[in-house]
């Protein structure tokens, strides 16, 4: 009997590394592709941008959590967008800033991310930004996620060797399932937006 418990054991190990070093190569491919992603929703420019750049609508397609926006109306540069996000290790809490906005072309977010280490802070962020462009009663919605110096975080906290390396894994894989997440969010933003306009059809 313990002979089979250990295939079983065996098995079950060799799946779950399986299936981890897929994901890992998943999201190690979304990072290491081109930024932008592009979809297209089958509505106007305007309908879409109102969609992107209103704080109430902002929290019907966003997640990673529980999203407040500074004001309601629509958003203008310096505004904040507050996430909070739950789990068993207590609450978390980031902040998207809007660095640009352009009705109804461009809006642009920033969340910057810090941490202990080294001689100074580690200092990293990601851009969010989504440009639109009209394509007959379309939209062609492109967006851009990015971590600028993310290559540069090891330095920044004094590491290097395989503690550099695990840190530079660590921000790849970060960047992987922020455009993954990105991807998802942008989804769901097409799926609420054309299933609205479906139902408000005679």
């Amino acid at each position: 009997m313990w002979k089979w418990i250990g295939i079983v054991a065996l098995v079950l190990v060799a799946l779950v590394g399986t299936c981890t070093y897929m994901g890992y190569r998943k999201i190690s491919s979304i990072a290491s592709s081109d930024s932008t992603s592009t979809v297209v929703i089958g509505a106007t420019p305007d309908r879409v941008f109102a969609s992107l750049a209103t704080g109430d609508s902002t929290t019907t397609w966003m997640t990673g959590g529980t999203i407040r926006p500074s004001r309601a109306g629509t958003l203008k540069a310096g505004d904040t967008l507050f996430v909070s996000q739950r789990d068993s290790s207590g609450t978390t809490a980031s902040a998207w800033v809007v660095t640009e906005i352009d009705a109804p072309r461009t809006v642009a977010f920033e969340m910057n991310l810090s941490g202990a280490g080294g001689e100074a802070p580690m200092r990293l962020s990601v851009r969010r930004r989504f440009v639109l462009e009209a394509r007959g009663d379309s939209t062609a919605l492109m967006t851009t996620v990015v971590a600028p110096g993310a290559d540069s975080v090891a330095q920044q906290m004094g590491a290097g060797g395989a503690a550099g390396g695990m840190i530079g894994f660590g921000t790849k894989v970060m960047l992987g399932a922020m455009r993954m997440q990105s991807q998802l969010e942008v989804g769901g933003l097409k799926s609420r937006i054309e299933g609205t306009a479906a139902a408000a059809r005679p």
